[in-house]
């Protein structure tokens, strides 16, 4: 049953276009990821077993299998999990400004799981989001365990400049026809929203999470791609939570001292695409 594990997975991070990310792989006829998003195997997941994570696999037949979990980074021990499992799997990665991507968070928190009127610094002492956000601790332990060339990373700042462009490198990658062009190209996936009845939000939030922690993610899975589901528990909301400067910048300040060496571990130049 083993033989059905994924050939590639998408590690991280949170807030950084991995919903729309998932549609690019679910669109290509060569690749199959589960109707679940993030199976979680190796952060939530791993007492169940390699069986029941490979069952998530079984209908792919001949084409590339993956899944998308941007929490699989966030742990040195996921990463050595996946090395233990899946030694020649390829690891894929998008990275957000990370300030940019703790108030995304803050804001999704804020219409599904807190109290509305929580602050962002509130937020932060009471979450693990802040050190989610430094790539640089989280990518170091994949790069020790994995080859280089096994390991792709992208901005996603540039990925949303130029979605065409990064299908193409993506799907190159994953060893699929890269001249295939996504429905989603230019398509939201699960834009800024809020909760109509935010308690029942919070509810449904804790919901999915036991459903998760009980081997049930295909379940979740079904629920969040239901569009009706989504029209009744949601509306789009373009109006953010203001989060003062000053907080933005010391967060700013705080995460430019490790751009330097981030930079030398992708081997690419970061600050001058986030503004560093």
């Amino acid at each position: 049953m083993t033989r059905n594990l994924p050939h590639f997975l998408h590690i991280g991070a949170a807030k950084s276009g991995s919903s729309w990310i998932y549609e690019v792989l679910r669109e290509h006829p060569g690749i199959f990821v589960p109707i679940a998003k993030d199976v979680s195997y190796f952060d939530h997941q791993y007492d169940l077993g390699l069986d029941w994570y490979a069952r998530h696999f079984e209908a792919a037949g001949n084409r590339v299998r993956g899944e998308v979990a941007h929490d699989y980074f966030l742990d040195r021990a996921y990463a050595e999990r996946i090395r233990e499992a899946l030694p020649d799997v390829k690891l894929t990665a998008c990275l957000r400004e990370p300030v940019a991507r703790i108030v995304s968070r803050y804001n999704y928190a804020l219409s599904t799981e807190i109290d509305p009127h929580t602050s962002l610094a509130e937020y932060l002492k009471s979450t693990t989001v802040e050190r989610d956000s430094d790539y640089l601790r989280n990518l170091k332990p994949f790069y020790e365990l994995f080859p280089r060339e096994n390991i792709r990373v992208f901005l996603f700042e540039e990925v949303f400049a130029d979605p065409e462009a990064f299908c193409r490198e993506l799907y190159d990658f994953l060893g699929v026809d890269s001249s295939f062009v996504p429905q989603c190209l230019h398509q939201r996936v699960r834009p800024a929203r809020r909760a109509r009845v935010p308690g029942l939000a919070r509810l449904a939030w804790r919901t999915a999470k036991a459903l998760r922690q009980w081997g049930k993610p295909n379940w979740v899975g079904a629920v969040k791609r239901n569009r009706l589901f989504n029209r009744l528990m949601f509306q789009e909301h373009k109006t953010h939570a203001v989060v003062p400067e000053e907080e933005k910048a010391a967060l700013r300040e705080r995460f430019a001292r490790d751009i330097p060496e981030l930079e030398r571990l992708l081997g690419r130049s970061v600050a001058k695409v986030w503004g560093y």
